[in-house]
């Protein structure tokens, strides 16, 4: 179905993929397959095309689908179940963690209405973790039994162990490396501040990614506080990625924004960190703090808090016989969580009988 942002987004393409794993089902793709306005036209008329040809039983509505919801309910009727994928909330991400409207504001109250008009009518909820699914269930006043949880995956053929590092060039021998979209809950200003905290210390921050008001506020906070160790670079390309994180002596997965959706997760990006087995920091949130354990599988810091990033990252220099240990023990946690395997186990659960 439609895919947030561009046609490879990866939970689009996990969850595409571990459905077709699931022997004995036909997985017709109406997702689109360019970005911009023409998404919709894409992704709708493949939808009217498949129900045409084939009247599928079920359809996955992928994150985000909430703007093409209601034309594929009307176009495939109540007899086909829906399953939504909320992943993200919109009204909760631009009216709680972002303040782009003020609850009270008339968009707020027309956003969030649709949004509960179509979590009431999906047969079937899933999202990231069990705290989203509580969450989102008292946000929406929706039965929190129509939720199911599927984590995360990612692309495990690119993130893996196997893949050949990235040799770095700096003058500093430990480089640590991060990317994102700068958004709240990452907590890129946290990041700074751990870095002006470890400015003595031989440690290169790489940091991907960012556009608009905000890299140019990271940017400018940055050469206000003369941090010569940090390298930005604004752009790198999805293959180059793994190259990136196995070459990183240590890599920040956060979540470190402290806020409220930060809470209930762990970040796709920690995820690809964990496959390819690089010893990663993670945020503490109620969702990490159940599966993850300091300097044995990761390293566990307080969200919020840069003298708990930049300490993280100083014990990580000093005690660099420890890394590989805790990056092989991550993979292992990523095996047991957030694998493929899991993600295709969590989807034939959902199957109707007859499906499975």
């Amino acid at each position: 179905m439609l895919s947030y942002r561009d046609p490879a987004y990866i939970r689009a393409v996990t969850l595409q993929e571990g459905f077709r794993r699931n022997a004995g089902l036909a997985v017709h793709d109406a997702k689109n397959r360019s970005r911009g306005l023409t998404k919709y036209i894409q992704s709708l008329s493949r939808v009217n095309r498949i129900q045409k040809q084939s009247k599928p039983g079920l359809w996955m509505i992928n994150f985000r689908g909430h703007e093409v919801y209601w034309p594929v309910r009307w176009r495939v009727g109540r007899k086909a179940r829906i399953i939504f994928d909320e992943l993200v909330s919109p009204y909760d991400a631009w009216v709680n963690e972002r303040k782009t409207f003020s609850s009270g504001s008339l968009t707020a109250r027309v956003i969030y209405a649709i949004e509960r008009s179509i979590l009431r009518n999906a047969d079937l909820i899933i999202t990231d973790s069990s705290f989203q699914a509580e969450y989102y269930a008292h946000l929406f006043q929706v039965p929190v039994e129509k939720f199911r949880v599927v984590r995360g995956s990612v692309d495990e053929s690119a993130f893996n162990q196997a893949v050949q590092p990235r040799k770095f060039d700096f003058t500093e021998p430990f480089v640590v490396f991060t990317y994102g979209t700068f958004i709240p809950l990452q907590g890129m200003d946290f990041i700074l501040s751990a870095a002006e905290l470890l400015k003595d210390v031989p440690v290169r921050f790489l940091i991907a990614g960012g556009k608009g008001e905000k890299l140019a506020h990271f940017l400018e906070v940055q050469q206000s506080r003369a941090l010569t160790n940090i390298t930005h670079i604004p752009w790198i390309d999805f293959t180059a990625l793994p190259s990136y994180i196995r070459g990183a002596s240590l890599c920040l997965g956060g979540p470190f924004g402290n806020t409220a959706q930060a809470q209930r997760v762990i970040t796709g990006k920690a995820l690809q960190f964990l496959a390819c087995g690089c010893p990663t920091v993670i945020g503490l949130s109620r969702e990490t703090g159940e599966i993850f354990t300091d300097r044995k599988n990761c390293l566990l810091v307080e969200q919020g808090n840069p003298g708990a990033i930049a300490a993280a990252v100083d014990w990580a220099v000093r005690n660099p016989q420890d890394l590989a240990a805790i990056g092989d023990e991550g993979r292992r946690v990523y095996d047991a969580y957030y694998s493929m395997d899991v993600l295709t186990s969590s989807l034939a659960s959902l199957l109707p009988v007859g499906m499975q």
